[in-house]
């Protein structure tokens, strides 16, 4: 691993009550990271720093990372001036944060805090939705105080990013939602995702929110109707991502679901300093790659858990995917669908009919150009990870 993408979840806890909610858990006890946790994880990183280990995005995320009091993120600068810069690492530092708690105050911090290595401003990416009764605060009006703190982080310079997440009762309302995110929001890029059944969206009576696979397949073209209307000036993803690949080969945009990358460059960090995958792998709290407080870093990216995720992709492009003209527009998307679905990661997206939908509506064919993919290091032939490289009979262990 040269770059790693680091999804810190310094805190479980919350100031919201979202009924999409994948991070919540019932009856699940509040962890905070501890100064010590935060400290032995970057002695870590730059002891990886030996074995090859370039540079560390780390994206503060939660829970609500701005829960978390300032002295925590003045360690944390600390300890990259201290321990990651002397060893040689690119430090980045972005945020994900439902912006309830932003304020004149934490906005000084968070402009030292939230930098790219190349100097400029590293973004906040937060979450709206213009329905109402789906982003919730635990006590007050949401959606009057996220707009005065994007009000705030705007007069502060700071830039931000916007998920929306589909429901089904956005379904008969894509102009309305459309309209007020590239309206009210047109100088934030946005980030379209599927709401999934996990977490508040998980529990028994929530099926009402759920998508099909085909309706988010015709909500897709439905929407990407209106972006190419509007002048596609504001950035709107996985639109313009794949819109790239498709019409200029880049493949640089794409997200770490479509990107096929991310078993080889995403963790997941628990407050506890467990391990996992990604963000949503710390969200569903199974198969952990280890623990930063008993192994180091080395250890941990050699857990078969890890090199099993990682041969997935060489999995689904020699059986399920085989063939497929749309794979490097998709690399068989993210492992947590079919898990949560099927409890089987070893499938390709629960999404994938939507996805196949909205490539033959909006592109009517692959790109002609395209080249044979070459299997990934990590996953063949190079030391353990030979070991799991063709099947995942041989991966489950």
């Amino acid at each position: 691993m040269e770059y790693a993408t680091l999804i810190m979840k310094p805190t479980n806890a919350c100031n919201a009550a979202c009924v999409y909610c994948s991070a919540w858990k019932e009856h699940y006890p509040r962890l905070t990271m501890s100064r010590q946790t935060l400290r032995l994880l970057h002695q870590r990183l730059a002891a990886q720093a030996e074995r090859g280990l370039r540079g560390v995005m780390f994206t503060w995320h939660g829970g609500e990372p701005l829960l978390m009091p300032a002295s925590f993120y003045e360690l944390v600068l600390e300890l990259q001036e201290e321990l990651l810069r002397p060893a040689g690492l690119e430090v980045n530092n972005i945020m994900q944060s439902n912006l309830l708690a932003y304020n004149p105050d934490i906005a000084g911090l968070l402009k030292r805090l939230l930098r790219l290595d190349d100097g400029t401003p590293g973004p906040i990416g937060t979450s709206f939705d213009p329905i109402g009764g789906i982003r919730l605060m635990k006590q007050g009006d949401y959606d009057r105080r996220f707009r005065a703190s994007v009000g705030l982080a705007r007069q502060e310079g700071q830039p931000l990013g916007l998920v929306y997440t589909v429901h089904r009762y956005s379904l008969d309302r894509a102009a309305e939602v459309f309209a007020c995110l590239a309206g009210e929001f047109v100088d934030i890029p946005v980030r379209m995702n599927p709401m999934y059944p996990e977490g508040r969206a998980g529990r028994p009576g929530s099926e009402h929110y759920h998508l099909t696979p085909e309706q988010w397949g015709r909500f897709m073209v439905e929407m990407y109707g209106l972006w190419l209307d509007s002048g596609t000036q504001q950035r709107w993803d996985p639109f313009s991502a794949l819109h790239e690949y498709h019409h200029q080969g880049i493949t640089n945009n794409l997200c770490c679901e479509e990107s096929g990358n991310c078993a080889s460059s995403h963790l997941g960090v628990d407050a506890d300093g467990t391990i996992y995958t990604c963000g949503r792998g710390v969200d569903r709290g199974t198969q952990p790659l280890g623990n930063i407080l008993q192994q180091d870093l080395a250890a941990i990216l050699d857990s078969p858990v890890r090199l099993r995720c990682a041969n997935r992709i060489i999995y689904l492009q020699l059986s399920a995917c085989r063939g497929c003209g749309w794979w490097r527009y998709c690399h068989g998307g993210c492992y947590v669908d079919p898990e949560i679905t099927y409890g089987d990661p070893f499938r390709p997206t629960t999404w994938c009919q939507a996805r196949k939908y909205f490539f033959e509506q909006v592109f009517g064919a692959p790109r002609a150009d395209q080249e044979p993919e070459p299997l990934p290091e990590i996953c063949y032939g190079r030391g353990r990870a030979a070991e799991y490289a063709l099947s995942p009979a041989g991966c489950l262990v």
